[in-house]
Formats: C-alpha cells, structure tokens, sequence
C-alpha cells in the first residue's frame, strides 16, 4: 500500500489519511482509498532573504571555508572554489506517514522581482522574463518556468512538501580521479529550505488566491529525513515560497481550446449526419428522432 511505507505496524483504528473511513471502525479490514483529483501548481516562487545573491555569496564562502579547511588544496597551491551547477525543488504530497509518490524534482531559475507571479510555459510569458532579467540589474528569487500536476484527494491531514536542493560543483584533484578521462569536479547536494503547506486543513480559501509558505532550515525534524543548512544571522523577514493552486479539472471546464475542440466535435457530427439537410431545402424538424440517446 502507497499510503504506508515499508515495514512499519499499524492498526486499523489508526488514522489513515488517504483511506475512506469505515463503518466497523477497522480501515484496515476492507481498505477503500480515497478518491485522488489532479491540480495544478504554477507561478512558483522562493525569495531568500536578505537578498537572494547575497544569501548564496555566503553560502559559498562557508561552503568553501568548510572545505578549504578539510581538503588540500590544487597542484599549483591554489585554492579550489565550489561552485553551484543546479537550483533544485522537490515537491510531493505527504499524508503524515510517507509520500504518496516520489517527490517531483524540477529547476528553478533566478528571476527579477517584476516577473513574480508571471511565470509559465509559454514563449510569449519566456520573453517577458527574458526583458526583465536585461532591464533588472540583479535576479530577485528563484522561479518555476512551468507548472506543476499534482493529485490530492480532501482530507486535513494532507500536505504538500518543498525542499530547496542546490547541487554544488567542486574540483577533485589528480590523484581522487579514477582514470585520464574523468571529470575534474564532483557534484555533491545540500537541503537549503524546506516547507509543509496543508491545503484542506481549514476551509479551503486559496482557490484564485496567490498562496505564501514561510520556508524553514535548520535542525529540526522534516518530511525528508534530511540535514538543512542554516544561518546565524537571525532575519524578520522570512524566506518564502510564492504560488497559486487551482483544480486542473475547473481549468479544462473553462478552457477556451476545450470550448473550441467541443464545437469543433459537433461541427464534424453534424457534417458525418446522414440526415443532414442539404442547402436551399426546408428543414423539418421530427416529431420523434429514432434510436435517440436518453
């Protein structure tokens, strides 16, 4: 069962969440899952504080400091600089006792400030961010390009998780390289931020609101079982996520192209129709269609 994870005990008269709750008061006995609907989560933003270049300046030099003072230095006595390759999200849905699937893991891209909440996938909305990154001196936070699918079904104890994952690059010397041909970096990952966001614990307001997560690090316990790197310097202003959540299936209701592809659809029929009348004759509507769907 996706709801539990591996070898852990577990009666029935536990909570579930993901389990529809039975009438003998075991959902274990005959376990019926709970209807899962697909939403969708886009115009994604995080802002690091106090500035997003300065909070990756330092977290550089401790990054670097940290391994200057355990790693030789380069042939030539120079010190070896790390370097970040990647700016990552984990996004999954947790119900208290694991994910239901494996977290999403997308890229996140620094943006300006004047693009925030217009993010998305397509080109015109791409150029958008484009002009701003020229007309910005400086990227403000980080953003989604695209969206995200996600699939929930209601129940309070639900959540999304986020993690902010930066990927670092860091210089290996000689003699660590396995042959002539190896890369002279290696990758490794460290757990920046990360939050919880239960969107069906109190009544459901968000729809058509833009949704803010303060964003936590430290020590402290996580969805992900993870080490989170922290600073010293105590801000009042928070890191955050920005996004919007809507239901995937009112947005295909009220699609314009899904408007469009439904008449196109019953233009076609009515051009297949062998009854069709052709043109210039009267049309006489029937009194009683024959084999006509009820």
């Amino acid at each position: 069962m996706h709801l539990l994870p591996e070898n852990v005990l577990v009666s029935g008269d536990e909570e579930i969440p993901g389990l529809t709750a039975s009438p003998t008061g075991d959902a274990l006995l005959r376990p019926q899952l709970l209807k899962m609907l697909p939403f969708t989560l886009n115009r994604l933003t995080i802002s690091l504080q106090p500035s997003l270049e300065k909070f990756e300046s330092q977290l550089l030099q401790q990054i670097n400091a940290d391994c200057h003072n355990t790693k030789q230095p380069g042939p030539d006595d120079t010190p070896r600089t790390v370097a970040i390759q990647e700016r990552r999200l984990h996004v999954g849905v947790h119900n208290g006792w694991c994910f239901l699937d494996k977290p999403q893991v997308v890229v996140l891209e620094p943006v300006a400030s004047a693009v925030r909440g217009r993010t998305g996938s397509t080109s015109k909305q791409n150029t958008l961010v484009k002009d701003s990154l020229t007309s910005s001196s400086l990227p403000q936070m980080l953003g989604l390009r695209s969206s995200l699918e996600l699939r929930l079904t209601n129940h309070q104890a639900l959540a999304v998780g986020f993690q902010l994952e930066y990927v670092f690059s860091a210089p290996i010397g000689r003699e660590t390289m396995l042959s002539a041909t190896s890369t002279s970096r290696a990758a490794f990952l460290q757990c920046l931020r990360w939050g919880i966001w239960c969107p069906f614990q109190e009544p459901v307001d968000w729809k058509r609101e833009e949704i803010q997560l303060v964003l936590q690090g430290g020590a402290k316990p996580n969805p992900h079982g993870v080490m989170v790197y922290s600073t010293e310097e105590v801000s009042e202003t928070k890191d955050t996520i920005t996004f919007w959540l809507s239901s995937s299936l009112e947005r295909k209701a009220s699609s314009p192209k899904a408007s469009l592809r439904t008449k196109q659809e019953d233009v076609s029929h009515q051009r297949r129709s062998p009854s069709s009348p052709s043109q210039g004759q009267k049309i006489i509507p029937p009194t009683s269609p024959p084999d006509s769907p009820q």
